[in-house]
């Protein structure tokens, strides 16, 4: 049996990929934008405006590059996927009893904490500090 400290060990360098690579989507995201804002907004002449084009494809390039290589997230305690699934324990106070309800509109939620826990096709809507298919803790800042 692993012990709590070594499974936090074996966590932090997947939690610090993870952050790098949220990071590095953000500044993509905010570049890409920021160059279509200053197109729409300063009305450059057509050479420039053609530059400020390509700077605004290129982090939109590097965006998908990022995104095709994001890292996932595994427990090192039982070597489970962690990013879409809720299983028994809540990723965030990692107690068990989440009820899934059901329904058109069935929410995922903790009982514990009161955390709804919504996923969707852009990923998920929750900091992940514990693992929900063991309870093993991964982190206390979360990812």
């Amino acid at each position: 049996m692993i012990d709590a400290e070594e499974i936090q060990r074996a966590f932090a360098p997947q939690a610090e990929a993870y952050r790098t690579y949220k990071r590095r989507l953000t500044i993509c995201g905010i570049g890409f934008l920021g160059t279509l804002l200053t197109i729409g907004v300063l009305e450059p002449p057509l050479p420039v405006a053609y530059a400020l084009g390509v700077v605004a494809a290129s982090f939109w390039a590097a965006g998908v590059v990022v995104e095709i290589r994001s890292p996932a997230l595994t427990c090192p305690a039982c070597e489970h996927g962690l990013d879409r699934a809720v299983d028994v324990y809540c990723p965030q106070c990692g107690q068990g009893g989440v009820r899934h309800d059901s329904g058109l509109f069935g929410r995922t939620r903790c009982a514990a904490c009161r955390a709804t826990l919504v996923s969707g096709k852009r990923g998920r809507f929750w900091k992940i500090g514990y693992c929900t298919f063991c309870g093993a803790l991964l982190t206390s800042t979360g990812v």
